[in-house]
This record gives structure tokens, sequence and C-alpha cells, in this order.
């Protein structure tokens, strides 16, 4: 059996709530699973939100 662990880290800055933080760490998470599992990914604001 093979497991895989990514994570997506996004840092809460002011004018983010609740939903913007969790949407930023989504959108690390997907960014670390497509540059190849097994990784952290920071949240950038590269990364487009939507």
């Amino acid at each position: 059996m093979r497991i895989t662990a990514s994570f997506g880290v996004a840092e809460l800055r002011d004018g983010d709530d609740s939903v913007r933080l969790l949407l930023k760490a989504d959108k690390a998470l997907y960014s670390a699973k497509r540059n190849g599992k097994n990784r952290v990914e920071v949240y950038r604001e590269e990364i487009p939100l939507k």
C-alpha cells in the first residue's frame, strides 16, 4: 500500500475571513498535488483564488 501526504498552508492576513483563509489553503493544497504530491505548498498571491 502506498500513502501520500500533501499539505496546503496559508497565512491569515488583515482583511481575510475564515472562508478566504480556507480557500487560500485549499488552493495551496491542490498546487502541492499538481507539483508531485508528498509535499507542503505555501499559498502565494500568484495562485489565483478563483
